[in-house]
Formats: structure tokens, sequence, C-alpha cells
């Protein structure tokens, strides 16, 4: 149907910066690009510096393929299931199959939609302002291969547009008028908590996966800081080594001339004092 959900190669590189947030994103691939560079791999340095950070909707996207991949392994599913009704479309059966991938479909996409808005909250951002795309993005994978493939493997850099002409399939639904009356919710009181409190346990699931990831980042970048700390004081205490070294250096050189120096005048001193035992024997 698409392809696996991870790429391989080069696009393994810098797969883990898509699981930070956007602010993350731009120092933790810096320093990545640095330690490739550092480790001799300048092809591998210039791709993972050639990625781009992902805008918050994209990113939104990008956490629920890593986090709730078989919900959205069920929205792509779902929107197969809607191209083929589509594609075979006739008679009562056919217009039955079409309903139902619609309403499958519209319902993970609500699912999903809720799921990214908790993300983008718990991350600080405004849902609602980036809500719109996040549901654009999750229609286009549902309806193109190619879009499932780009939202499956989570490193999605922007946001994507529904195809063209995406409302048609919704014409094939129930109309509104024929839909039975919604059940009260006094029967199903009991279901409805129990199914909200599971929400409510997801969400504080993803919370603390979230928060722990921001952790990571920030442990990682302290690590960072400190190594980049300990390389400077390295650098500087080397440089007083050096000065030192050629302080010692023009010792040495001075005590030599010096000992040059003495030798000379032991060696004058040696040849006045034999000139004039010379000349006192002479006389």
């Amino acid at each position: 149907m698409v392809a696996d959900r991870r790429g391989s190669g080069k696009e393994e590189l810098g797969d883990a910066l898509y699981a930070l947030t956007p602010p993350e994103f731009t120092a933790a691939r810096d320093e990545l690009a640095r330690r490739l560079r550092a480790d001799g791999d300048p092809e591998a340095a210039a791709t993972v510096r050639g990625l781009r950070r992902p805008t918050l909707a994209a990113w939104a996207v990008n956490q629920l393929a890593r986090r709730f991949a078989e919900r959205v392994d069920a929205l792509l599913e779902a929107g197969t299931r809607l191209r083929a009704a589509q594609a075979g479309l006739g008679g009562r059966t056919g217009a039955d199959e079409l309903r139902a991938a619609t309403r499958d479909r519209r319902a993970l996409v609500d699912e999903l939609g809720e799921r990214a808005s908790w993300i983008l909250e718990s991350s600080g951002a405004q849902a609602a302002t980036h809500l719109d795309a996040v549901r654009a993005t999750l229609e286009a994978a549902s309806l193109d291969d190619d879009a499932a493939r780009r939202v499956r493997a989570g490193r999605l850099e922007k946001e994507l547009t529904a195809p063209s002409g995406f409302g048609a399939a919704e014409a094939f639904d129930m109309p509104r008028a024929s839909r039975p009356p919604a059940p009260t919710k006094a029967p199903h009181a009991e279901r409805d908590h129990a199914r909200a409190q599971s929400r409510r346990d997801e969400r504080e699931r993803a919370r603390r996966e979230v928060e722990s990831r921001r952790t990571e980042a920030r442990d990682a970048q302290r690590a960072v800081q400190h190594a980049e700390k300990a390389a400077e004081a390295a650098r500087r205490r080397v440089r007083e080594l050096d000065a030192k070294l050629a302080e010692a250096r023009a010792e040495v050189e001075a005590a030599s001339a010096a000992a040059e120096r003495a030798r000379r005048e032991h060696e004058a001193a040696s040849r006045a004092l034999g000139a004039a035992q010379e000349r006192r024997r002479g006389r």
C-alpha cells in the first residue's frame, strides 16, 4: 500500500530530530551536523544541515505518526476503502460501502484531530490556529498514496493540502434526514464515562511522553553546553602552556647565549694569561 513508516540510509540521519518540538529542532540539527562533520563525514553533515524545521501543524502530524501509528494506519486504510468504493460504485451495495468508508474516515480524522489538538496545547501552542492544517494533512494522506507515505514516515516539514474535489465523497454519505436519531445519553452514561476516562488516560500518557522527550532534549542540550565549556577551558589551558613553553625556550636561549659569552671570555682570559707568562719567561 505505502512505504514503511521509517526511511533508510540518509533519511535516518535526522529521524530523531523530528521527534523534538520545532523550537528544539534547529539547535539539535546544527549540533548533529557539527558532530558528523567532526567525525569526518561531511556528506552526512550536509544532509542533516539541509533538514528544515517543521511547522507546528506538520510537527503535530509527525507526533501522531510516531505515537498513534495504529490509528494513523486505520485512517489510511479507511481512505483506501473509500477510494475503492468510489471506483467500483454501482447499486445499493456500492453506495452502502461508500457511506461506511466515508463515515469511518471522517471519524478517524476527528479522532486524530482531537489528539493533535492536545499535543499542540501540551507544547504551549494555540491548537485552534493549526488544527485546520492538521486535518487537511490527514485528509490528504487518506486520499493520496504519496501523501500517506510522507505522513507515515513522521518527517513532514510542512502541512499538506487536501486534494481538490475532496468533498465529493461526502456527498454519498447518508442524508441527514434519513439518519436514525441520536440515542439519549442516559442509557449509555457508564459507557460514555469509560470512554471519556480512557481518552483522559491516553492524553495523560501522551503528556508524560511529551514531557519526557522535552526533558531528554534539555539534558542533551545541557550536556552539549558542558562539553563546549570543557573544550574552551582545555583550549585556554593549552594557550597558557604554550606561553610558558615559549618563556622557557626564551630563558634557555638566554642561558645558552650567556654560557657562550662566558666561554669566550674564559678563552680570552686564558690566552691573555698565557701571553703574560711568555713575556715573563722572556725577560
